[in-house]
């Protein structure tokens, strides 16, 4: 898990597009992008909680079988 501030929620979708512009204006970003391809490709599933005053960005990824 990750704790920051709260991000606007049109913003928040975007940051989970491929090749959103980062806010510094130094190119282009695909982080979060590629969290959740990782992510979902492992059968897991990443989001966000957030309120007024912080935001959670979080990941879940099951658990592989015990090999026996």
């Amino acid at each position: 898990m990750r704790d920051a501030d709260p991000v606007d929620p049109r913003l928040l979708q975007l940051l989970f597009e491929p090749f959103d512009l980062n806010d510094d204006g130094t190119g282009v970003t695909i982080g979060l992008y590629l969290a959740r391809a990782l992510t979902v490709a492992h059968g897991g599933t990443i989001g966000v909680e957030q309120d007024d005053h912080h935001g959670v960005l979080w990941v879940r990824v099951p658990r592989r079988p015990t090999q026996t």
